[in-house]
């Protein structure tokens, strides 16, 4: 856990991890796949509402 800013001090804890695997995909606005990779081992930190984030 890390602290994180809110409006008066860094007292919001933020969860965070290092061990993260991160898939991107970008495509033009025609469909076109530009780019789609998956990649390991990066890090993430997660804010908000979480069971709504992993859902998709």
């Amino acid at each position: 856990m890390l602290r994180g800013p809110t409006h008066l001090d860094m007292g919001q804890r933020v969860l965070e991890a290092l061990n993260a695997t991160v898939h991107v995909w970008l495509e033009t606005l025609q469909g076109q796949v530009v780019f789609n990779e998956v990649g390991a081992h990066t890090g993430l930190e997660v804010m908000g509402d979480l069971p709504r984030l992993l859902r998709g």
